[in-house]
């Protein structure tokens, strides 16, 4: 009975006809809108948060020969949705919520981070790895500007360097615990 379903719940999942492009283009450009209208239950124009993670991550596996630098990204996701719901707690959503956005986030890091691997290698053009990384941290107070916007804004910015140095922290405690095993 259950192997019935599994047909059905890859397509419904992995619908690519259900909004990736939406999808991508709204994270990009008001990451706030896209978590509200998700949040409201407008969820037909926006692609699944999980499979979207899930597609980005395979594709830059693939794109990255296979090392495995993108699967780090799903605890990493986990870890970002805890410790935003910790930070960002008086915003009223609920650690799911914080769940789905930290997906979204993550989701879009990686496509930058595909863009730029693939530049460096094909073009290798110089400090191109630099430049993605201040990228990525101006992708990432823009998306907390937007999403979190009827916070005080300068409180918002602390808020979100100190999420973001819990979050440092807790890679580092998670790369010296797996070197312990």
């Amino acid at each position: 009975m259950t192997f019935k379903l599994l047909p059905e719940w890859l397509s419904n999942s992995f619908n690519l006809e259900k909004g990736i492009i939406q999808t991508f283009i709204s994270l990009q450009l008001h990451p706030g809108r896209l978590s509200s209208d998700f949040f409201s239950g407008k969820t037909k124009t926006y692609f699944n948060p999980i499979s979207y993670f899930l597609i980005t991550i395979s594709i830059g596996f693939f794109v990255d020969d296979g090392t495995g630098y993108y699967l780090l990204f799903i605890p990493l996701s986990l870890l970002i949705g805890l410790i935003y719901r910790l930070v960002f707690y008086n915003e009223g959503l609920n650690l799911f919520q914080h769940l789905i956005l930290s997906l979204f986030l993550c989701s879009q890091i990686i496509i930058l981070w595909i863009i730029i691997f693939y530049l460096d290698k094909t073009l290798q053009i110089p400090r191109i790895i630099g430049i993605g990384v201040i990228f990525a941290i101006v992708y990432i107070f823009y998306f907390n500007w937007d999403v979190f916007s009827s916070s005080n804004r300068l409180f918002l910015l602390f808020k979100t360097l100190l999420a973001w140095v819990l979050i440092i922290l807790g890679m580092w405690g998670f790369k010296e615990l797996v070197d312990m095993i």
